[in-house]
């Protein structure tokens, strides 16, 4: 699974990852491998992925 997280003016991740857990404006979310591909708008808090 392919994890790209994007800030302003930069590339700030872009990495393989197996897990990914974080926060969303509506709740915490987490994604594992074969999941369909997904878009969301992070708020400030804790971002994780392994």
């Amino acid at each position: 699974m392919h994890l790209k997280v994007l800030v302003p003016r930069e590339v700030f991740v872009d990495t393989n990852v197996i897990k990914i857990v974080a926060e969303a404006e509506n709740s915490s979310f987490y994604l594992l491998p074969h999941h369909i591909n997904f878009l969301a708008a992070l708020v400030p808090g804790i971002l994780s992925y392994t």
